[in-house]
């Protein structure tokens, strides 16, 4: 129904709410008066015992939920403690306070203690045995509340590189863990295989050229193009061909994702969206055929017109060529 509905009776002083769905109405009437009311009487359908009955179910539902996973927490929490009291076992004092750190931020999950036990690998990595890193790099892959500490802390301490890349490029997907991830990636870069680069690309693309307009309320936070620098000196045929991938997506923001990421290199790299400048041209001049969500008299292509500009400005003669080709060239509808 169009506006606001409420419920009335002679006999209800609390009153109710008004609101879209008229069941929410009855219920909120239900509570404020009906439920302590001695002089109820069934006047009609819907029948509100109904609407009461399925709401308290619910309710019931929801709550057994949330306790069954307070249980499990308090399980898991109990199991992770296990596990640190297994690890301390022969441990110097130093080395054991560490896990001591580590239990304070499991229980406690602030910006203090996570700042405290990054400090604990700044300041005293020689204090990292074996079985430390290893029991740090478990906790790190199992649980995501510990992947950002976990990567400070292999990052300083950690001679597995193959293991700590491993984890960094399953962290770098999550922005809280995306400053550590890069580091990692950064140190390591020789370290990643090839066919993990698609996977790396896109992520490094958003932290190294943030979108402006999905900030309009927050400031746009700084570029950070490091990682997407370093994966294209190291892999710059399989990050060019992770970017031609998206432009082939045919959705409209992972093809703006791509000039984002085109417009980034550029500032590193003058030439880096010349061999692709064929596709960006091509997906640009036939937008309303290659971009399934793009509305012509609605969107622009801001980013992927700024990546063909760059393109245009390093090799002008040749992009040019490209563009008169396809724009004189025939229109398919």
């Amino acid at each position: 129904p169009i506006g606001h509905h409420g419920l009335e009776c002679d006999l209800a002083p609390a009153g109710g709410g008004a609101f879209w769905d008229l069941r929410d109405s009855a219920l909120d009437f239900y509570d404020r008066n009906c439920a302590s009311c001695d002089k109820r009487e069934p006047v009609g359908f819907p029948n509100i015992s109904q609407l009461i009955s399925e709401r308290d179910q619910a309710r019931k539902e929801r709550d057994a939920q949330a306790a069954q996973a307070e249980r499990k927490a308090v399980e898991q929490a109990q199991m992770r403690q296990r596990q640190r009291d297994d690890v301390r076992k022969g441990l110097s004092p130093v080395a054991a306070s560490i896990l001591v750190d580590i239990a304070a931020f499991d229980a406690k999950r602030d910006e203090h203690n996570l700042k405290r036990l990054k400090e604990s690998a700044r300041l005293a990595p020689e204090h990292f045995t074996a079985e430390l890193i290893s029991y740090t790099f478990d906790l790190a892959e199992q649980e995501d509340w510990f992947e950002e500490a976990g990567l400070t802390i292999l990052n300083a301490v950690s001679k597995d590189p193959d293991r700590l890349v491993k984890l960094a490029i399953r962290a770098v997907k999550h922005p809280p863990s995306y400053d550590a991830a890069a580091d990692a990636l950064i140190a390591h870069v020789g370290c990643i295989i090839s066919s993990d680069v698609a996977s790396i690309t896109g992520p490094a693309i958003e932290v190294a050229y943030p979108d402006r307009a999905r900030f309009i309320l927050d400031s746009c936070p700084s570029p950070k193009p490091a990682l997407l620098h370093a994966l294209w000196t190291q892999f710059p045929s399989e990050v060019r061909i992770a970017l031609e991938a998206l432009l082939a997506t045919g959705q409209l923001y992972l093809v703006e994702l791509a000039g984002r990421g085109f417009i980034a290199l550029q500032t590193f790299d003058p030439s880096a969206g010349n061999k692709s400048a064929k596709n960006l041209i091509a997906v640009y001049t036939r937008a309303y055929l290659l971009i399934e969500d793009f509305d012509a008299e609605r969107e622009r292509l801001p980013h992927l017109s700024r990546a063909i500009t760059g393109a245009f400005n390093n090799a002008p003669g040749e992009i040019d060529a490209l563009v008169q080709d396809l724009i004189s060239g025939p229109d398919t509808d």
